[in-house]
């Protein structure tokens, strides 16, 4: 499984977008310590809060499309968790300002991550 990390060097802990669109981290947090995806999405969040600029948008637009769907499977799986909906909000806005290129897929990209909270 091939993987991109999505944070700088200087953010710890890192997190790494997988080619299957889940997110690998290097700890769990406290609110999701036996859900790996969710903790990886709480820690993207912050990055993106923190660095301030699309973090997702080096990364192939098809694992990032995978990581919509995957997003969108975490929200219908747990649509109460607030702090896992929020932290879901800001990744799928990171990915949308990031897919900014005027091809097909990122138009695509855009459109699924707009709609992936509904």
């Amino acid at each position: 499984m091939m993987t991109r990390a999505i944070t700088p060097a200087s953010f710890h802990p890192k997190v790494e977008l997988r080619s299957d669109g889940a997110l690998a981290v290097e700890r769990a947090t406290l609110s999701a310590p036996e859900d790996a995806f969710a903790s990886g999405l709480e820690l993207a969040a912050i990055a993106a809060d923190t660095i301030g600029h699309p973090l997702f948008a080096r990364a192939p637009l098809a694992w990032q499309a995978r990581l919509v769907a995957r997003v969108g499977r975490h929200l219908t799986k747990h649509p109460r968790d607030l702090r896992g909906t929020s932290a879901a909000a800001t990744v799928l806005l990171d990915v949308f300002e990031g897919a900014r290129a005027r091809t097909t897929a990122a138009r695509a990209l855009r459109r699924d991550a707009l709609s992936a909270t509904r």
